[in-house]
């Protein structure tokens, strides 16, 4: 199912008001990005969460850590809330829950939730 739109964010302040979402990086490869994820009408959610890459991510090969949180609220029903949001580096996804710890149902609308990752990898 169709994740939505993914916007990188302008983390480098070398480019800061150039436009560029060039990712920041240490002497060593190391890459932060910031990502806005906006859940499209057809973001039903699949049970284990939506596939969401590295490169979506703006990392060249692989997500270390990346670190989630919901930025706005999803228009459809979502059933005990939809209370945390992670990305799962294992499986390049991102997995959500509601405010009991439990993972949201397959099929839930999220219509509308806004998710913001910041993700370190190379």
């Amino acid at each position: 199912m169709p994740l939505g739109t993914v916007t990188l964010q302008n983390t480098n302040p070398s480019t800061q008001g150039g436009g560029s979402q060039a990712p920041m990086a240490d002497g060593n490869g190391l890459r932060v990005t910031v990502a806005n994820v906006v859940l499209s009408s057809a973001a039903d959610y699949p049970t284990g969460g939506f596939a969401l890459s590295a490169a979506s991510l703006g990392m060249a090969d692989a997500v270390l850590f990346a670190q989630a949180e919901q930025i706005a609220a999803a228009s459809g029903a979502v059933t005990g809330g939809l209370g945390n949001v992670y990305y799962n580096t294992a499986t390049n996804k991102l997995q959500c829950f509601n405010n009991g710890g439990t993972e949201v149902a397959n099929n839930t609308n999220l219509n509308g939730a806004a998710v913001q990752i910041i993700a370190w990898g190379y």
